[in-house]
């Protein structure tokens, strides 16, 4: 009765009727019968972690992602001070900001911090590219360049307080950890510590505060230019030096504009313009009135960049011959050449027709 009425009552729980459940009830075992032992499950065999074909070991990471470890984000080898000396060099052809992340190649949080600035959030993709050269700088073990980011307010270790010193306690920041650094001043504007960048709550589908991280990149980018105050400034500069004012237009997100900007900046490029040109960019988007100069400079409203020009001392091009749209083309690098030659002083038509061989439109994007 006592395993009858057990069974009746779980029957009613379950939702099946007294009956059904009293059909279904089987008779006790003989007392000398002893209890079936249940089949014990082969056990399974040990699964080998995933990985990849250069012997790299995946694990599951946020949102679904696999995450290969060791990352390829830092170059282990690289002097962190020379990176950010290359940084603000890079950085300051475009009035931008050095945007530095201190990790290392088997943090998983920095593999996260790094897709979310650079392609998983398009508003922080967007405002890093237009804003920020982006520095990553590898710390070991935390055992590498320690001081260096100390140096910068980047407290990657703890430190107990000295009362001799009169210095406070000193918490570690966590990795990745975030400074941004001004290229006039070579300083920290800002820092932001990895844990604080942290979302609450923190889940597998969100593992970082991406307001936090918008407000602290848009709040600490550079004071815009005026873009009629940059033209004037080249137009004096290149009248002082009896030289021709060679103006080009370019924007963030733009990848001809991109290539158009390293082919101004390579080294052999730059010493063959030198002499005969003064060289400034103007950014429609970015800078203040940018579009309205541009507009202004080209004759025409609405051009796509980048157009490239000599432009003579009333703003305008030198002569018809000295406005090239679009000059990733074969006939834009032709019509450059000739505004180069005819506008330049003593350059060597053979020695320019191997710096214009670098000038390429970049590849599409699959």
């Amino acid at each position: 009765m006592h395993t009858r009425n057990r069974v009746l009552a779980v029957a009613l729980l379950v939702g099946l009727s007294p009956a059904v459940a009293a059909a279904q009830t089987p008779a006790p075992p003989p007392p000398s019968t002893p209890p079936a032992q249940p089949a014990q499950p082969a056990p399974r065999p040990a699964r080998e972690p995933e990985k990849t074909p250069d012997g790299k070991t995946v694990y599951p990471g946020p949102k679904g992602k696999k995450v290969a470890f060791p990352l390829d984000l830092y170059d282990e080898s690289a002097d962190g001070a020379a990176q950010i000396r290359e940084g603000i060099e890079r950085a300051k052809r475009d009035n931008r900001r050095v945007l530095v992340m201190w990790g290392e190649n088997r943090c998983g949080f920095c593999s996260e911090m790094h897709d979310l600035l650079t392609w998983e959030d398009v508003r922080l993709r967007d405002m890093l590219n237009a804003e920020y050269e982006f520095v990553k700088i590898d710390i070991g073990k935390f055992d590498k360049h320690l001081a260096l980011a100390e140096s910068y307010g980047v407290h990657l270790v703890p430190k107990a307080a000295d009362p001799r010193r009169g210095t406070p306690e000193i918490k570690a920041m966590g990795a990745p950890s975030l400074n941004i650094i001004d290229t006039a001043s070579g300083r920290t504007v800002a820092v932001l510590a990895g844990n604080e960048a942290l979302a609450k709550p923190m889940t597998m589908q969100r593992v970082y505060d991406e307001q936090k991280l918008l407000a602290f990149l848009a709040d600490n980018r550079p004071d815009p230019l005026l873009a009629t105050a940059v033209l004037s400034d080249t137009l004096g500069s290149a009248a002082r030096a009896d030289k021709s004012a060679l103006v080009w237009f370019g924007e963030p997100g733009c990848a001809a504009c991109a290539a158009l900007g390293a082919w101004l900046a390579d080294p052999s490029v730059a010493a063959l313009l030198e002499p005969s040109f003064v060289v400034a960019k103007i950014d429609p988007q970015r800078m203040t009135n940018g579009r309205r100069v541009m507009d202004r400079v080209t004759g025409k409203n609405g051009l796509a960049t980048p157009w490239i020009g000599v432009i003579g001392g009333d703003g305008k091009p030198a002569g018809p011959e000295a406005a090239v749209e679009s000059p990733l083309t074969a006939e834009g690098r032709a019509a450059l050449r000739a505004a180069l030659l005819k506008h330049g002083r003593g350059i060597d038509p053979a020695a320019l027709d191997g710096a214009l061989a670098k000038l390429h439109a970049p590849e599409p994007r699959p």
